[in-house]
């Protein structure tokens, strides 16, 4: 059985990064039966793409994706978690890393089957994870679970900017909070490149004094404690941006 309006479960998944309308959700019988019903039974992969997701956010699922830290491998160097509207620039990022014998994951096709399992089986077993910023990255609930989980299992998060005059905003600028990021817009490639490649390099330490981390109740965003300097985005201001 397939939902004949795919645009309503999107909205539910946007909504089902609040705390309170997870609750809301968990305890509507009718609702869950639909939810069960559309991953066991629908066809249409994007159906199932949405369902495994609003079961992902409400944490129904996690006990299958939990890998324990003695048996935990890092396959994966780095983790690039991008918009498929960027795509272009993110292949050449990826193409270069490996060139210099990093391992990289990717998603370049859409993946298929529970997209969450794979995102948590790629995030879990990387050590950094390159965000591509763009309002395309922003707007889509895939990315922004993919950001959260990578921030909770405590990654190195290397945020890069893709699109041109593009703010970060929303659970995106709480979640980056003060980290440097790498400007692809600003700068030709192999500069910004390279800057990337520094930013990699540098040694992380997951520092609890200096990013004490607690979640919002009303939009469930990560917020860093220290002070967020809202214009450090603004375009007359670029402190933070490590070519500058």
């Amino acid at each position: 059985m397939c939902d004949r309006y795919p645009i309503i479960f999107e909205i539910l998944w946007a909504l089902s990064f609040n705390s309170g309308i997870r609750e809301q959700l968990r305890i509507d019988p009718a609702f869950m039966h639909r939810l069960v019903q559309l991953e066991k039974d629908c066809n249409d992969e994007q159906m199932r793409r949405i369902a495994h997701g609003i079961f992902w956010n409400l944490e129904l699922n996690h006990d299958e994706y939990a890998i324990s830290e003695k048996n935990l491998e890092m396959t994966f160097d780095i983790m690039i978690s991008y918009s498929h509207a960027d795509k272009q620039v993110c292949t050449q990022i990826y193409e270069e890393l490996t060139r210099k014998g990093f391992r990289v994951w990717i998603d370049f096709d859409q993946m298929h089957g529970n997209v969450m399992n794979t995102m948590a089986y790629a995030i879990e077993r990387s050590k950094t994870i390159i965000i591509g910023m763009s309002e395309s990255y922003r707007r889509s609930s895939y990315c922004r679970a993919e950001a959260d989980y990578a921030f909770q299992r405590r990654l190195k998060i290397v945020p890069i900017l893709l699109q041109n005059h593009y703010k970060p905003d929303g659970w995106l600028l709480f979640l980056i909070g003060q980290l440097y990021y790498v400007d692809f817009t600003k700068y030709d490639f192999p500069q910004a490149f390279d800057a990337l490649m520094k930013e990699i390099k540098v040694p992380f330490t997951y520092d609890t004094t200096d990013r004490n981390v607690e979640v919002s109740q009303e939009s469930d965003v990560v917020i860093v404690s220290s002070p967020i300097q809202l214009s450090t985005f603004l375009p007359s201001a670029l402190p933070d941006n490590i070519l500058d």
